[in-house]
C-alpha cells in the first residue's frame, strides 16, 4: 500500500509541461528507451521537461546514451537518489507521471504519483491497469509503443482540466483501494483467517 499521509498533494508551483519518471532505467523492462523515444516525437511541438528520478547520471549508461543520440540532453534533469520528502515534492511539481514499463508486478511509482494528485501515462503491462484506471485516473497505452506514449503525454499537456480531473480521481482511487492502512487491515484479516483454529471434527457416536 501507499502511505497517503506522506504521498499527498502539496502546495508547490507546478512546472509547465513537466513529466516525472521514477524507476530503474537500466532495467529494460521499465521501458525508459520507449519514453525517451516518445520525447523525441514531442520535441518539435512542445516545450517540455523530464525529471528523471534514478541513480546519479554518472552511474547510468543507457539513458544518457539515448539522450545524446536523440539530441534531448537539455530537456532532461537527473535528480539522483532522493529522500521520500524530496520525491513527493518532485511529484507535486510535475504535471504528469510517465510509467512506460513493459511489465510491472504492481506499479509503485504510478500509485505514488496518483497519491500526490498526478495523472499518469502508463502501459497495459502487467498489473499497471489494476492501479491506473484508463480514462479515469490516467491514459493506458500498449507496452513498447513510443508513438502512443507521445500522444498520451501530448493529450495531457494540452488539457489542464483533464490533468486536474484525472489527478483528483487518482488520489481518490489510492485512498480507497491502495492506502497502507487499508492494506494492513486486509493483511491482518488474512492472517486471522489463516490462524483461526479449524473446528474440531464431530466425534463419532
Amino acid at each position: 500500500g501507499i502511505d497517503t499521509d506522506m504521498f499527498r498533494p502539496l502546495r508547490v508551483a507546478k512546472q509547465p509541461n513537466e513529466i516525472i519518471y521514477v524507476s530503474n532505467s537500466e532495467d529494460r523492462n521499465k521501458g525508459a528507451p520507449y519514453l525517451l523515444q516518445a520525447l523525441r516525437y514531442l520535441r518539435d511541438s512542445t516545450d517540455y521537461r523530464l525529471t528523471f528520478v534514478d541513480r546519479p547520471r554518472e552511474q547510468l549508461r543507457l539513458a544518457p546514451r539515448l539522450l545524446r543520440r536523440y539530441g534531448l540532453s537539455t530537456r532532461v534533469r537527473f535528480t539522483g537518489r532522493l529522500t521520500t520528502p524530496q520525491l513527493v515534492r518532485h511529484y507535486c511539481r510535475a504535471q504528469m507521471s510517465a510509467c512506460p514499463s513493459l511489465y510491472e508486478g504492481f506499479g509503485l511509482p504510478a500509485a505514488e504519483a496518483m497519491a500526490c494528485g498526478l495523472p499518469v501515462v502508463a502501459t497495459t503491462g502487467g498489473a499497471l491497469p489494476e492501479v491506473v484506471e484508463d480514462g479515469v485516473t490516467g491514459i493506458l497505452v500498449p507496452p513498447a509503443d513510443a508513438h502512443a506514449l507521445a500522444e498520451a503525454m501530448d493529450t495531457f499537456m494540452r488539457d489542464a482540466q483533464l490533468r486536474r480531473r484525472m489527478g483528483q480521481a487518482g488520489r481518490q482511487r489510492i485512498l480507497e483501494k491502495f492506502n497502507w492502512r487499508k492494506a494492513a487491515l486486509q493483511t491482518e484479516a488474512v492472517y486471522q483467517q489463516v490462524c483461526e483454529p479449524s473446528p474440531a471434527p464431530a466425534s463419532e457416536p
